[in-house]
């Protein structure tokens, strides 16, 4: 059962069931603290071996040079990583809401085009309760995510002292050159990344949410060679399955259905 999906107002490729490769220890235990759950989940993958698991098309290869294209793949890895699942902001206080200052950490890996961009995204998703406003900003950061099915049910409360997700896969996709865009050529970045938000019980137990996310980012390089990648433009989406007071430990699909270019 798919509980929400999200998605940017960019256009979109059709969407298709996302399997969630977790692998993990620790059999089908109840969670229980959240120092059990940390202690049941796999390690990150995806970044220590980013540059060997780098998609080179040779196009790019021809544009950029194959370490670039290794070295933008890593950063939008590194980027994805760093703010897709951050402890503060993916639940919500209860009376509070969040500030836009908190979100301001991923315009500094973004060109200052994308940067400006996001701070009116983040703005207008802070301003609204629509579902419909927020999937802009929710596909680069998830913040004040909701659950109607499966063990939890609300607005979403991460563990406190621990990390908001576990068994954390980046998948990488494909590479490909973008030619005549207003900031120049860019290098297209795809990649897909799994793992199990933690959600925190009234108990303080916690509960496991399966969530995927398939995101395309637009690569700018540098000005100098040893400058770094920069992020110019993301399109994506992602959608969550049902929690679970066990740790999984067996792939898990979650459906997503067809999106439309808009």
């Amino acid at each position: 059962m798919m509980t929400r999906l999200r998605r940017t107002g960019a256009v979109l490729a059709t969407g298709s069931a996302l399997a969630l490769g977790l692998t993990a220890c620790g059999g089908d235990d109840a969670a229980g603290s959240v120092a059990e759950a940390v202690a049941q989940g796999a390690a990150t993958v995806g970044l220590d071996d980013c540059r060997e698991e780098a998609p080179v098309d040779p196009e790019a290869a021809g544009v950029f040079g194959a370490d670039e294209v290794r070295d933008a793949y890593c950063a939008a890895v590194a980027f994805t990583l760093d703010t897709s699942f951050v402890p503060g902001l993916a639940h919500r206080d209860a009376g509070s809401r969040h500030e836009p200052g908190e979100f301001a950490f991923a315009a500094e890996h973004m060109t200052p085009g994308a940067a400006a961009e996001w701070s009116e995204l983040v703005d207008a998703a802070l301003a609204t309760d629509s579902e419909d406003d927020d999937d802009d900003v929710k596909i680069i950061t998830l913040f004040d995510v909701y659950f109607d099915s499966g063990v939890a049910d609300g607005w979403v409360t991460t563990p406190a002292g621990g990390p908001a997700a576990v068994d954390v896969v980046v998948t990488p996709g494909h590479t490909a050159v973008q030619p005549g865009t207003v900031a120049g050529t860019l290098l297209e970045v795809s990649l897909t990344l799994t793992a199990n938000l933690l959600v925190a019980e009234a108990d303080d137990t916690v509960v496991y949410a399966p969530t995927a996310k398939e995101i395309t980012y637009w690569m700018a390089p540098g000005a100098e060679p040893s400058d770094p990648w920069l992020v110019s433009g993301w399109q994506g989406e992602f959608s969550t399955g049902e929690t679970s007071a066990t740790h999984p430990t067996a792939p898990v699909t979650v459906d997503a259905p067809a999106t439309a270019a808009s």
